[in-house]
């Protein structure tokens, strides 16, 4: 499905869609570079709660369920971390993720030029997949098993 086709014939606002995913990027940058250099549990909770959130809202679509589960996923495995280190570390990374969500919605919702929907899924899930074997080999066994996300 084109990125026209899907702003043709989704039932709610792009508008309002567009509003709310721009609005959790920034939340989302400014809680990786400001306060991900020394991570908090707090700071942590903000970044998988706006992490869920962009999830709710791709939820919402129902086109996007397996970007939104992978972001889930990511967000439960920041939730269960006891040492935030390798969080700073590898910020960079996040980075990537969130520039993903932000080509993502420019494609999609904006400028509506992507001719599929989807052209961004795989790299979202397989970055999120990334981070999670990142912080697996330095914090222990996660459950990254998210192998039915790929069509």
């Amino acid at each position: 499905m084109s990125a026209q086709d899907f702003a043709t014939y989704y039932t709610g606002h792009i508008e309002t869609l567009n509003d709310h995913l721009e609005g959790i990027e920034e939340t989302l940058e400014l809680s990786i570079h400001q306060k991900l250099s020394d991570p908090t549990p707090e700071s942590v909770h903000e970044l998988a709660e706006a992490l869920n959130l962009y999830a709710h809202h791709l939820d919402s679509t129902f086109q996007f369920g397996n970007v939104a589960h992978a972001l889930r996923h990511l967000s439960k495995v920041f939730l269960k971390l006891d040492d935030y280190a390798a969080l700073a570390q590898k910020k960079h990374l996040l980075f990537g993720i969130s520039d993903s969500l932000h080509q993502f919605r420019q494609k999609v919702l904006i400028e509506q030029s992507a001719e599929d929907i989807h052209f961004l899924d795989n790299s979202i899930i397989s970055d999120c997949l990334q981070f999670e074997g990142m912080l697996c080999e330095v914090y222990g066994h996660c459950d990254t098993n998210m192998d039915d996300l790929f069509f």
